[in-house]
C-alpha cells in the first residue's frame, strides 16, 4: 500500500466546517464511501489525551479501506479497516514506514463505538483515536490538520487479525481538515456523535509541470523513440535503406538517451524531494536508465568493435538486442506503475492512461510486425555480405566480393 503526493500539486483547499459541525467527504466518484471527522467535545481543553472520532462507511465490496492522519504515509498514523466476519468489522491501528505495507502498531489505542458493524452490505466502522494526538505537533484546534485515505476493492477479508496482510490500494486521496471547527454534535456521549455531518467537497489534485514534464519526456522516449529508432538497425541490414548505424542508429538513440536522463532527472529530484522512500516506480526507473545509458551504449560499442575485426555477429550482438528490448518492455511497465503510482482523483490522469496505453499498444504491434515482416524476407533471400556495421547491403551475394577487398564505408 503506498500514500503518496509525490509530484502533485495538491489543491488541498482548506476545508471549514460551519457552526462546528463533523467533517464528512467522499473520495472522487465514490458516493458510496465516505469519512467523518470529528473532534471529541468531551474534553474542552486541547491536549495530548484528547481524541478524534473518526465514522468510515464502505460497501462490502470495499477489501479494505484506511484513513490515515498524515500528508504522506511515512510517519502516518493508519487506521485500517477491513470485514472479520458478515457482521463485524476489524480496525488495525498501523505505522506509515514509507511506500511498503504498513506495519501493525500495537500502542495504537483504538475504541470502537456504538453503530459500528456490518448492515445491509454496508460497513460502518466508528471509532475514537487518541493515538492520532501521539504527535506532539498536533492540536486539534489545527486549521490544516492533513489526513490521508485508500481503498481496495476486492471480496472481504474476514478476519480478525489486526496484522492481516493487505494489498496495493486502488485509490488514495489527501486533504485538508479544519479540526477547529469539526466538533462532534453530542459531546455528552450519550447521543451520535456523527450526527449533522456537513459534507464537504473532496479537494481536486493536479500534476504539477515537473510531474507532467517528467511523465511526457519518459513516454516519449520509452513508447516513442526506443523502439521506433531500435528498428534502424535490422531495416538497414536487410533491405536497400540506406541507414548506416553510425550515421543513423546510434545518433538517433543518444538522442533518446538524452530525453530520457532529463525525464529521469525531474522524476529523481520530485522522488527525493518526497522522502525518497522505496517504492517499485522509482527503483525500476533507475535499473532500465542505467541500463540504457550505460550498459546499452557499451554493448553497440564493442559489437561495432568486434564487427569491424569480424565481419559478423559476436556475443554482444544479443546482448545488444535483448538488453535493449527488455528495458524498452521494462520501461513501459514502469510508466503504466507511474500512473498507478499518483493515484486516483487527478485531473486528467485517466486521459493521460488511456493515451499512453493505446500509443504503446500500436507501437508494439507495429514493432512486431517489422521484425517478422524482417524475419521472413530474410529467409526468403540468400544471405548477403554485409558491408558494414549493420549500416546497409553490398546488394552482392555473399560470394561475389570474396578476395576482392571491397566494402562500401558507412
Amino acid at each position: 500500500m503506498s500514500f503518496t503526493t509525490s509530484g502533485l500539486s495538491v489543491a488541498l483547499t482548506l476545508l471549514t466546517i460551519a457552526s462546528g459541525n463533523p467533517a464528512l467527504f467522499h473520495p472522487p466518484s465514490r458516493s458510496d464511501i465516505s469519512f467523518t471527522i470529528a473532534v471529541s467535545t468531551t474534553t474542552a481543553n486541547v491536549s495530548r489525551n484528547e481524541a478524534i472520532l473518526l465514522q468510515v462507511e464502505a460497501p462490502t465490496t470495499i477489501q479494505w479501506i484506511a484513513l490515515a492522519q498524515g500528508d504522506q504515509m511515512a510517519g502516518a498514523n493508519m487506521f485500517i479497516v477491513y470485514a472479520s466476519s458478515a457482521t463485524e468489522v476489524t480496525v488495525s491501528p498501523r505505522a506509515g514506514t514509507g511506500h511498503v505495507p504498513p506495519e501493525y502498531n500495537s500502542n495504537g489505542r483504538v475504541s470502537l463505538l456504538p453503530g459500528t458493524g456490518i448492515r445491509n452490505g454496508t460497513m460502518t466502522t466508528r471509532f475514537q483515536c487518541p493515538i492520532s494526538l501521539e504527535n506532539p505537533n498536533t492540536s486539534l484546534s489545527a486549521r490544516n490538520s492533513s489526513w490521508i485515505w485508500a481503498y481496495k476493492n476486492g471480496n472481504p477479508m474476514d478476519t480478525g487479525n489486526v496484522s492481516a496482510a493487505i494489498g496495493y490500494h486502488d485509490a488514495f486521496g489527501a486533504v485538508l481538515i479544519d479540526l477547529s471547527d469539526a466538533h462532534a454534535t453530542n459531546g455528552d456521549d450519550s447521543g451520535d456523535p456523527f450526527s449533522d455531518a456537513r459534507l464537504i467537497n473532496t479537494p481536486s489534485r493536479s500534476l504539477t509541470p515537473m510531474a507532467i514534464a517528467h511523465g511526457c519526456l519518459m513516454s516519449l522516449a520509452f513508447v516513442l523513440l526506443f523502439p521506433l529508432f531500435a528498428l534502424l538497425a535490422p531495416l538497414s541490414r536487410n533491405t536497400s535503406m540506406p541507414m548506416p548505424i553510425p550515421k543513423y542508429h546510434a545518433p538517433l538513440q543518444f538522442l533518446a538517451v538524452l530525453i530520457t536522463l532529463a525525464g529521469f532527472s525531474l522524476g529523481v529530484r520530485m522522488w527525493s524531494v518526497n522522502g525518497a522512500t522505496p517504492a517499485a516506480h522509482p527503483i525500476l526507473g533507475i535499473i532500465t536508465v542505467a541500463s540504457l545509458s550505460l550498459v546499452q551504449p557499451t554493448l553497440g560499442w564493442l559489437q561495432h568493435r568486434q564487427f569491424k575485426r569480424t565481419g559478423g555477429k559476436s556475443v554482444f550482438t544479443f546482448g545488444h538486442r535483448w538488453l535493449g528490448r527488455a528495458m524498452i518492455v521494462l520501461g513501459v511497465v514502469n510508466g503504466g506503475l507511474g500512473f498507478w503510482w499518483v493515484g486516483s482523483g487527478v485531473v486528467g490522469l485517466r486521459a493521460g492512461m488511456v493515451v499512453f496505453a493505446v500509443v504503446a499498444g500500436v507501437v508494439f504491434m507495429v514493432y512486431v510486425a517489422v521484425t517478422i515482416w524482417i524475419s521472413a524476407r530474410g529467409a526468403r533471400q540468400p544471405e548477403l555480405h554485409r558491408v558494414q556495421d549493420g549500416g546497409g547491403l553490398s546488394g552482392k551475394p555473399l560470394g561475389s566480393c570474396a578476395g576482392t577487398g571491397e566494402e562500401r564505408k558507412g
